[in-house]
């Protein structure tokens, strides 16, 4: 019973330890080299691990364009985000059906371009912000459609099996790139379960609260990414990301500050408030030196006005003695004439 062995090639069982397979001549022992060589073969065939970068340039939304004018039973889900696209190749959303009055929330877009310091929304200018609300909208539903577009890396069969078995680690959000989400759902899981099983008396009356709330989270969590995932409804960040990058200056502006410098709203909130500090320290030193060189200016201008007509004071001084002295010797010629 314990003698008896499978054949890798044709699943034939066989007793002993043969070097070739009696049932199909498949070699079952092999050399220190051979072994090697697999190994190396298995090495190369391995996939290499993308990049976020590398799998957002595999997203293609022209496709997903032409893919849902093509089906008449595209799903709501499949349809894809309504723009146009302009001579710079930029992703234009047209908000003029949801905004009241005309360019009302571009204010921050020509502030993102440099054309002009705009001034802010004052706080009594209600339409302003009731315009800049249904535009700012308009394009986050339009971003959201977009999200649902699946990289072409992300298998959807690997991201419901690791959200069946792994979504209450957040496995399946790993798996999509979305570290954030991933490090939420293991701390509340961590914080639940120790409250929940700790034996502390401190502890008694938090236990249904704060332990029970935190394992309900992941619980709700859990659970609604599988039934977005079953119907194509998960939000995919590189998605996301790939589909904001491509607006243009003004729909960026419009979804908020931090989406006018491409690369700084990707980064976490953290570094981006510790950018922000640092950015607003230069700033500060730059406008003193450049108040300092002003104010050193203003000093030098003046002396060089007061020098000016003191030379020319010295210059017609001598000019006036001269006449002075001429003017004497005509009298001393005259009185000794006499």
């Amino acid at each position: 019973m314990f003698n008896t062995h499978i054949c890798k090639n044709c699943f034939n069982t066989y007793s002993g330890k043969p070097e070739v397979c009696p049932h199909c001549g498949f070699k079952l022992k092999l050399s220190k080299e051979e072994k090697q060589a697999q190994k190396s073969e298995k090495k190369k065939n391995k996939r290499k691990r993308l990049t976020d970068q590398e799998i957002m340039d595999t997203i293609d939304f022209n496709e997903l364009v032409a893919a849902s004018k093509k089906s008449s039973k595209a799903k709501e889900q499949k349809k894809a985000p309504d723009y146009t696209v302009d001579k710079s190749g930029n992703y234009c959303i047209d908000t003029a059906n949801v905004t009241y009055l005309p360019n009302t929330h571009t204010y921050s877009a020509k502030k993102a371009r440099g054309e002009h310091d705009a001034p802010k929304i004052k706080w009594w200018e209600i339409y302003k912000w009731a315009d800049l609300f249904f535009a700012r909208r308009k394009i986050k539903k339009e971003v959201k459609k977009a999200s649902y577009y699946r990289p072409e890396p992300i298998k959807k069969g690997t991201m419901i099996s690791l959200c069946v078995f792994f979504g209450w680690c957040g496995g399946h959000n790993l798996y999509a790139r979305h570290y954030r989400k991933t490090l939420w759902t293991i701390f509340l899981l961590v914080t639940g379960c120790c409250v929940v099983w700790s034996t502390n008396p401190a502890l008694e009356s938090v236990k249904v609260s704060i332990g029970g709330g935190s394992l309900f989270v992941v619980l709700f969590m859990w659970m609604s990414d599988l039934i977005n995932l079953i119907i194509n409804k998960f939000s995919y960040k590189l998605s996301r990301w790939k589909f904001i990058d491509n607006l243009n200056a003004d729909n960026r502006a419009t979804l908020g500050r931090k989406y006018i410098d491409i690369n700084e709203y990707k980064k976490p909130w953290y570094v981006r408030l510790v950018n922000k500090i640092v950015n607003g320290i230069k700033d500060k030193k730059a406008k003193k030196q450049t108040a300092e060189a002003s104010a050193q200016e203003d000093l030098v201008e003046p002396t060089e006005a007061e020098t000016a007509p003191e030379t020319e004071q010295k210059v017609e001084a001598p000019v006036k003695q001269t006449k002075s002295k001429k003017n004497k010797n005509k009298k001393n010629s005259s009185k000794k004439s006499k």
